[in-house]
């Protein structure tokens, strides 16, 4: 008789391993947000470029949160392929 009384919770704690695990929920949200647009990109003219492999970089305007927007300066590198 012993034996039968403990059969349910055998039966009911092998379903509860056999079951799968809930699913965890997590969520993460990042926002940004700039209030002030950069200002106007200048206009240049691009220089001739110099020997072949070459490539002119122009420049942009970056954000720094301690400075605000900065420009960048353009260049000219070598290209990858050189």
């Amino acid at each position: 008789m012993r034996r039968i009384a403990g059969l349910p919770f055998a039966l009911a704690l092998s379903l509860c391993c056999l079951s799968p695990p809930a699913p965890a929920r997590a969520q993460l949200a990042i926002g940004i947000t700039v209030n002030a647009a950069p200002p106007p990109l200048p206009v240049y003219v691009q220089p001739p470029i110099p020997a072949p492999g070459y490539i002119w970089t122009p420049g942009y305007w970056a954000w720094s949160d301690d400075t605000g927007y900065y420009w960048v300066p353009r260049h000219m590198g070598a290209s990858a392929g050189a």
